[in-house]
């Protein structure tokens, strides 16, 4: 039977701007009760007394903040490192039969050992490049006769390793894209490996999204303690 604590579960977890906020104790449940009440209200088929719908929140609240209402089983935060790099730029290009003929030149121009960034991504119809912003004159030579849709220059990445424990943990790439956005970043890029996520982020930005990543991996860290 469908209750009034299932609909408010699924109208908040709808909206995870909503859940992160109970679950940061941040939020009146009288106020958001009255917030959310038509929506309970219309899935129930129903008019519902605005203290049930105070009462559902309070008790998904505890759930929360108690650990038990998340898939999450955060494991070796503590291991969790992080760098930045800085002159970073993106260029989009419309895919081509010749695209990766250009494409593999690239890895001749970029200096690896010193640390600059080289990263191809390949969608349907486009392909997304991420480099050292130096290098953007030689690979548009390199690229020249492609259709470049669109180039960014003022970017950072952030990169995060993680142990391999993280990796089959249900949720962690939700929690640092949640954690940005609840302090307002805006992601340009997301690349990932089995180990490692790299989020490219404009240049003003980069300090506040490591810092709010920093005050996450703490919080988890010493949850598991």
């Amino acid at each position: 039977m469908v209750t009034v604590s299932h609909i408010v579960e699924k109208v908040v977890k709808d909206q995870p701007h909503l859940e992160d906020a109970i679950e940061r104790d941040i939020v009146s449940f009288a106020k958001l009760a009255e917030y959310i009440k038509p929506e309970v209200e219309q899935e129930l088929g129903k008019e519902v007394n605005h203290g049930a719908v105070v009462m559902a929140l309070t008790r998904l609240s505890e759930r929360l903040q108690g650990g038990s209402g998340k898939p999450l089983n955060p494991e070796k935060f503590g291991e969790v490192e992080m760098s930045i790099r800085s002159d970073v730029m993106e260029m989009t290009m419309v895919k081509s039969p010749k695209s990766f003929e250009g494409i593999r030149g690239l890895y001749s121009i970029v200096d690896f050992e010193s640390g600059d960034v080289l990263n191809v991504i390949q969608g349907n119809h486009e392909v997304t490049i991420i480099a050292s912003r130096k290098y953007g004159k030689k690979f548009e030579h390199e690229l020249r006769g492609e259709k470049i849709i669109r180039k960014i220059g003022g970017l950072s990445s952030l990169s995060i390793k993680f142990p391999p424990a993280l990796v089959e943990t249900p949720g962690f790439f939700s929690l640092v894209t949640r954690q940005l956005a609840w302090h307002g970043i805006n992601i340009v890029e997301m690349v990932s490996t089995l180990t490692e996520l790299t989020i490219v982020i404009g240049d003003k930005d980069i300090t506040r999204a490591y810092g709010s990543l920093q005050e996450l991996f703490k919080k988890l860290e010493r949850k598991e303690k």
